[in-house]
């Protein structure tokens, strides 16, 4: 018998829960719209009949009311037990309690009936969290009438009644072997009234004869068939409600596509979750960015330390050595060789962090002339010819002109730090092998390109190459001098000069970078 009071109890509230969901997402949903709070601020009658005045029907419910933020009646449609609800029942108490809780419903008593109500404040469509002033209150009833009275009864094999909370009378005991009594509350939590489930004799004597498994039967029996008769004709509410609870505790939006698909309220929740998910996700997306940002800002200040305490001892160092009496001439003249690299790698660290600054803050100056780019990469060739040299490494360096010579118009100091800051990346990280570089005619642009047998770099590091501050592999950083700017200012140069800046890479086998210039300046 426990066992059957228990699934009475669970089919009695799924029907609650079917119905207070649906006036929930209703509630929910056309409280949010931009178009109502224009309405409630200038009435419309005829926006007002074009899209409430079948509004009970299309929802299967007893009445609905808009007032304003002051609580007085815009627009309201009542039928059956509704019709009977006092218009005091919007009093402030209950609007002040709604302001609060931003979403409220109970149960009261109307015209004998049990009827739900659900109230919800009004705001612009675009503050799904309610978080703005409201701008009115949105209100929606369903009564408990015979037709849900008939599908209890059906569902549990049980006579139900409505068993009104009336002052001195005997109240029905919700522990009585053969009587369940559910109880409905009010605003202020006491009960108003009972739904008593009263087990009808010749089912309680088939329970008694029957073992339990021909007990589940019937129920899974009556389950299926009220899921098929109802929930079918509801266009299937619990499973949309599950694809919902499924979709937000997963933040998934595989089951959206469904959602959509349920019914036109259905879709307006898949679309308002899909948003949220998609929010969430850049939110996360955001939060790992400016980690990772917060890393690489870290690991940057400890290789500036690195690069700064470096050439600063040594020119400390050595200067400190020239005052040594009885220097001969040689050491002398190492000595200040050395001073000389040191302040020189200082001030290129120098000029680095500049450029980076000018770039973020968009004061970089850009001096259009006509140059050659045959003439301008033949000069470099010459220049990286002598440092390839002097770096004693078995590294052969090449140019690739292609005819005939062409004349851009652009920034000739721009142009010549992007090409040194790519050279000079791959004498760096190139040890044995050759470096090439060029250029070719693609459309309306000049694709350039300086390609290596170097490190090389992995695929999964390839989309932060060209970040501020990052570096591949500290080590080899480090080793060979440079504070992770140089690539990141080359790109920053090639966007202000109109092209774009990408590599392709394989660790081990080297690098070749690209950048695309146009051929004709854009007009200002």
């Amino acid at each position: 018998m426990e066992y059957s009071r228990t699934q009475v109890y669970d089919a009695s509230s799924a029907i609650t829960e079917i119905y207070e969901v649906q006036a929930y997402w209703v509630a929910y949903d056309y409280s949010l719209w931009d178009e109502l709070i224009a309405y409630i601020e200038e009435p419309d009658s005829a926006w007002a009949k074009e899209n409430f005045e079948q509004f009970l029907y299309w929802f299967e419910l007893e009445g609905f009311w808009i007032l304003d933020k002051d609580g007085q009646l815009i627009l309201t449609d009542t039928t059956g037990c509704a019709s009977a609800m006092p218009l005091t029942e919007f009093s402030d108490e209950v609007l002040a309690q709604l302001h609060k809780e931003r979403m409220l419903d109970y149960y009261l008593i109307a015209n004998d009936t049990l009827m739900l109500l659900q109230g919800a404040t009004i705001h612009p469509t675009s503050d799904e969290e309610r978080e703005t002033e409201p701008a009115g209150y949105f209100f929606v009833a369903k009564c408990w009438d015979e037709e849900i009275i008939g599908l209890a009864e059906s569902l549990t094999g049980s006579n139900v009644a409505q068993v009104i909370n009336r002052p001195g009378q005997n109240q029905p005991s919700e522990t009585d072997y053969k009587n369940l009594a559910i109880p409905y509350n009010d605003l202020h939590d006491h009960v108003v009234a009972w739904l008593v489930f009263a087990k009808r004799m010749d089912y309680v004597e088939l329970l008694r004869r029957n073992s339990l498994h021909i007990l589940l039967l019937i129920i899974s029996s009556m389950l299926v068939t009220y899921l098929v008769l109802s929930v079918a004709f509801k266009k299937w509410v619990m499973n949309p409600l599950d694809l919902i609870k499924i979709s937000v505790s997963n933040n998934s939006l595989d089951n959206i596509p469904r959602l959509k698909r349920a019914s036109s309220d259905f879709e307006k929740i898949g679309e308002l979750i899909e948003k949220f998910i998609r929010q969430k996700d850049e939110l996360k997306t955001q939060k790992e960015k400016a980690e990772e940002a917060d890393r690489l800002k870290s690991a940057f200040l400890a290789n500036m330390s690195h690069e700064i305490r470096t050439p600063m001892n040594g020119i400390l160092g050595f200067a400190e050595l020239l005052k040594s009496p009885g220097l001969d001439a040689d050491k002398r003249e190492k000595y200040l060789e050395i001073i000389e690299k040191s302040g020189q790698r200082m001030l290129n660290l120098i000029n680095s962090i500049m450029d980076i600054s000018r770039i973020e803050s968009g004061q970089i100056e850009v001096l259009d002339v006509e140059l050659s780019i045959t003439a301008e990469l033949k000069a470099l060739y010459e220049i990286y010819l002598v440092r390839f040299a002097n770096q004693k490494k078995d590294v052969q360096l090449s140019l690739h002109l292609p005819e005939p010579e062409r004349v851009i118009t652009t920034d000739l100091h721009l142009f010549q730090s992007v090409i040194s800051n790519l050279l000079d990346n791959a004498l760096k990280f190139t040890f044995k092998g050759t470096v090439e570089f060029g250029y070719s005619i693609k459309d309306e642009f000049v694709e350039f390109f300086v390609s290596d047998t170097g490190v090389g770099v992995s695929a999964d590091k390839i989309p932060f190459l060209f970040d501020r501050f990052y570096q591949t592999d500290m080590r080899v950083s480090r080793e060979f001098e440079g504070a992770g700017l140089g690539l990141s200012i080359a790109s920053g140069f090639v966007q202000i000069l109109g092209g774009s800046l990408w590599v392709e890479s394989e660790q081990g086998r080297g690098s070749t970078f690209y950048f695309t210039l146009p051929l004709t300046k854009a007009s200002p």
